[in-house]
């Protein structure tokens, strides 16, 4: 959808690309337009925002768009936090160029695993997405229920 679509005004589609690039914090993005608002002001203000039927739906939109262009699935998310939470080595790569004589410096490849705290992060929330977790529990019943009428009214003295 474009956003005519939305019927979003100039406002408020800067606030929600704001809210999309900075990581989904609403009261960074309502700050980013108004940078003279106080903290509380903005926590107040970028949840209202956040919470507009146009703009929420811009939002969900555009997040959708990002995901179906780098095929990423919720298996791929998944597997990423089962890498980390059971701390797997993460391999990864650091180059360092040197600008003025457009020449690079140092090219390395690495491993590391997680730290502790993203590993128990990364274990919360494999927990809740297989409701390791939940109080609650599913009971499913079959076969008919039977009303019994056996309460003696008052009216039958």
């Amino acid at each position: 959808m474009a956003k005519d679509e939305y019927k979003l005004n100039a406002k408020e589609q800067r606030f929600a690309d704001e809210y999309i690039s900075n990581g989904r914090n609403a009261t960074q993005a309502y700050k980013r337009m108004q940078p003279n608002s106080s903290d509380g002001n903005a926590r107040a203000r970028g949840a209202e925002w956040r919470a507009k039927r146009n703009i929420s739906e811009y939002i969900a939109d555009k997040t959708r768009e990002r995901l179906n262009a780098s095929n990423l699935t919720a298996q791929d998310v998944l597997d990423e936090l089962i890498a980390i939470g059971f701390a797997k080595p993460q391999k990864g790569v650091s180059k360092q160029f040197d600008r003025l004589n457009n020449e690079l410096v140092l090219d390395m490849e690495y491993e590391n695993t997680a730290k502790h705290e993203d590993r128990l992060k990364a274990l919360e929330l494999l927990g809740k997405n297989l409701a390791l977790f939940t109080d609650k529990q599913d009971v499913n019943l079959s076969g008919t229920v039977v009303f019994v009428d056996d309460v003696p009214l008052d009216d039958d003295d």
